[in-house]
């Protein structure tokens, strides 16, 4: 038997594995209406928010996989904090 086959179904577990740890990440994170229900203050009046933590209004947002996913994690610009979840 060739060793590709042999390989296939580890290959398979491991991509299985990533996508379950990916998944388990993104959703240990606030959603964005978890975030405005547990700091209402953090909620800006002109839009936007801010850090909960050092009150930065600087937030940036990655795609959880790739930059052009439309999973975002948005996180603090000063002290890094993973703020919330969109998409």
């Amino acid at each position: 038997m060739s060793g590709v086959f042999l390989f296939a179904p580890l290959i398979f577990f491991v991509a299985i594995v990533a996508i379950v740890v990916y998944s388990v990440r993104y959703f240990a994170i606030l959603s964005l209406r978890d975030y405005e229900l547990r700091y209402p203050e953090c909620r800006l009046t002109r839009g936007g928010y801010r850090c909960f933590r050092c009150n930065s209004t600087s937030i940036r947002n990655w795609g959880l996989n790739h930059p052009n996913s439309g999973l975002r994690v948005h996180s603090c610009n000063h002290c890094g904090t993973k703020l919330y979840r969109t998409g």
